[in-house]
């Protein structure tokens, strides 16, 4: 089964990919040097991948959505990428109703800014994996499996090994 590589991480905030799966995981807060890492693993898995890349930001219940000024800094790096992008998801997980309210001004916020590639906003890490699924591959360009999605999002949110 195809492996996380882990990118970079800080408090917070850490990212991955597998295959041309960006994993761009936030626990607390989206900090501008996460969005600075997230846009090189980006360039780096575009370069890597002439197909195309798919994104999954998932945004753990407990995380704050970022600050206008970085979510407009994001957008635009999208837009500079979205011939590259062939679809993407962001996970707002939990069941309050101020996750149902995260879900709703960033569904409100993606429907004004229409990004040119298919997205959309979710609920669980299970429903955003299933919606990309079908345009992930491996390095090798073989169709990655909804399970090693899976597997490589709760693979990032683990603690990384200490060695110890």
């Amino acid at each position: 089964m195809p492996q996380l590589v882990r990118g970079s991480s800080g408090d917070g905030w850490a990212q991955g990919s597998v295959g041309n799966v960006a994993l761009l995981l936030f626990q607390t807060g989206v900090p501008e040097v996460a969005v600075d890492r997230s846009v090189e693993l980006l360039d780096r898995l575009i370069a890597a991948n002439s197909s195309g890349i798919v994104i999954i930001a998932d945004f753990e219940e407990t995380a704050r959505l970022p600050p206008t000024q970085i979510m407009r800094s994001l957008s635009s790096q999208l837009a500079r990428r979205a011939a590259r992008i062939v679809v993407g998801t962001t996970v707002l997980e939990g069941t309050s109703a101020s996750s149902m309210a995260k879900r709703t001004a960033v569904a409100m916020m993606t429907t004004v800014l229409k990004p040119p590639y298919p997205h959309r906003v979710l609920g669980t890490v299970d429903a955003a994996c299933a919606y990309v699924v079908s345009k992930a591959v491996d390095d090798e360009g073989a169709a990655l499996g909804l399970g090693a999605l899976v597997e490589a999002l709760t693979a990032l949110k683990a603690p990384r090994s200490t060695g110890l």
